[in-house]
């Protein structure tokens, strides 16, 4: 047979490109493949399918004499195309054992895939290397249009098929909102509640209603993921009650949850007086589930992936900043050493010393991020931990910051209690003289008490202070690396304290916890180790 000339198909290519981008959605498959077909006449067949839950769902064809839906995905070269995510030719569709629908005269199958969908091309004419390459593009471009346009108006979409184009959504109200109106649509419900929850934030919600029912009640979000908790698994035509959800005069209920990992991340609940269930509708919301739940987790990782690049950013910024400031120091006091013929004895003196002060703190620093980074990759070890007196350890701690709090006016109080812990004797010090010293730089006045608390399994160290105290919602955050409260903007460190002793704290069996009533209200850390037996 003739070989179709690389010009020609580029031109038909083009011309079927154009068609695409005056198309929104799966309009754009449609009008491309439309154009193409017209073009190459009856030498070309296309289609395009969605993988999910093991079959191959149509979106969209040309040229095909009969339409075949909810295909079982074999081993065959579509599986292939899919499982190693490139292009498969088959040069003899004989061969093919996912022949999709067996037309006479079809002699080439080129199978591209473009992330969860597969467009596949079968000619009555061989193609060359060039002309896969123009169809890779091809593909590409039409996957990319139909599914451009879902993000910025969901509502284009209305047949049961339109569930694939949610693998373009990376907007939670979007997921919830599409969610919904699928599922209302598909089942003849007279409203639909959606539920995405993709962060610790307040979970996003959308509501879909029939016409004449714009006077549905609609419910909290609590009680859309109640009903979600109660039901296990995918819910079809459960007779409502007013228990089960608040919408027990529609007589029927449709609940759909979205999991994740085994976790319920969202879901979609609604009533209707008649829920329409058959094979196909089943189908199509067995894909919502599991593709809302793809959308969700997608959103969920992208939104930490930026929040751990935040994260990193800001840490890289304050170790930076943490650095520069004592070798600024130390460079101006050797540029004042190099003058040594103007300084007096005194002034050398000083200026040593202020460099050493300098290099100290930066050692000090630098074990800091050491130990940071140790406990991060769980690297960090203590050692055998062995029998330790408590009572010793607290003491001496509050010998080393007394000189620190007596210049402050601080009275540290500290009723003796003997106790044995099973622990790291100079780590636990550490430890304890963090949380002394924290408690005096944020007290301007007052008193700090020490308490210990034996257990039969965990002992208590308590340090409360009457000091300024933290913002509530700042609590969690100070565990992590340079992360300071309001409180503290004024005041000297480096944010690292409490994370590396938290760290320790847990390398060592035990736990460190901070808690305050808020501003003005003082502050209590609580570390706990393991009594010795």
């Amino acid at each position: 047979m003739e070989t179709l000339s690389g010009r020609d198909l580029a031109s038909a290519l083009d011309f079927a490109a154009q068609a695409a981008v005056t198309r929104d959605g799966v309009d754009a498959a449609h009008a491309a493949f439309r154009s193409l077909s017209e073009i190459v006449g009856a030498d070309l067949y296309l289609s395009v399918y969605y993988q999910a839950i093991d079959r191959l769902w149509l979106v969209a064809q040309s040229g095909y004499p009969e339409t075949l839906d909810g295909i079982p995905l074999g081993e065959g070269v579509v599986g292939r195309a899919l499982r190693t995510g490139s292009t498969q030719l088959v040069v003899d569709v004989e061969s093919d054992e996912d022949l999709i629908v067996d037309v006479e005269g079809i002699e080439v199958e080129v199978v591209v895939p473009v992330d969860e969908f597969v467009v596949n091309f079968e000619f009555t004419r061989p193609v060359d290397d060039i002309q896969i390459e123009a169809f890779e593009g091809f593909a590409e471009m039409v996957i990319r249009r139909m599914t451009s346009r879902l993000e910025s108006d969901p509502r284009q979409f209305s047949d049961g098929h339109a569930v694939v184009t949610m693998a373009g959504l990376n907007n939670p109200v979007l997921i919830a909102e599409y969610s919904a109106r699928l599922a209302g649509q598909g089942f003849g419900l007279n409203i639909v509640q959606c539920v995405v929850s993709v962060s610790g934030d307040s979970p996003v919600a959308a509501v879909w209603r029939q016409p004449g029912s714009e006077s549905a009640r609609i419910v909290s979000t609590d009680d859309v993921f109640a009903t979600l908790r109660k039901f296990e698994g995918l819910t079809v035509g459960t007779t409502a009650t007013p228990d089960d959800f608040r919408w027990g005069e529609y007589g029927r209920l449709l609940v759909v949850p979205f999991m994740s990992d085994g976790v319920l991340i969202g879901g979609v609940v609604g009533g209707g007086r008649n829920v329409a269930v058959t094979p196909a509708s089943m189908a199509h919301l067995s894909m919502l589930a599991s593709q809302a739940a793809v959308c969700i987790a997608r959103v969920r990782h992208e939104q930490e992936m930026h929040k751990a690049l935040d994260a990193r950013m800001a840490f890289m910024a304050a170790v930076s900043h943490e650095l520069r400031t004592p070798l600024t120091a130390m460079l101006g006091f050797a540029d004042l050493l190099g003058d040594h013929d103007r300084l007096s004895s005194s002034d050398r003196t000083e200026f040593v010393n202020a460099i050493r002060g300098n290099a100290e703190h930066l050692l000090g620093l630098i074990n800091d991020l050491l130990d940071v980074a140790q406990a991060e990759t769980g690297t960090l070890s203590l050692g055998d931990l062995v029998d330790c007196d408590l009572d010793a350890i607290v003491q001496d701690s509050i010998g080393y910051v007394q000189p620190g709090a007596c210049e402050r006016g601080i009275d540290i109080i500290y009723p003796r209690a003997e106790s044995v812990v099973r622990s790291h004797a100079i780590r636990l010090k550490q430890i304890v003289i963090n949380l002394l010293s924290n408690a005096i730089k944020f007290t301007d006045e007052g008193k700090i008490h020490v308490t210990v608390e034996t257990g039969s399994k965990m002992t208590r160290v308590v340090v409360a202070d009457s000091g300024c105290g933290i913002e509530p919602d700042v609590l969690h955050r100070l565990f992590q690396p340079f992360e300071r409260g309001v409180s503290a903007s004024d005041r000297a460190g480096t944010g690292l304290g409490l994370v590396i002793s938290r760290r320790l704290a847990e390398a060592m069996g035990g736990s460190l916890d901070l808690y305050s009533d808020g501003l003005g209200f003082g502050t209590r850390a609580v570390l706990t180790v393991p009594t010795a037996v």
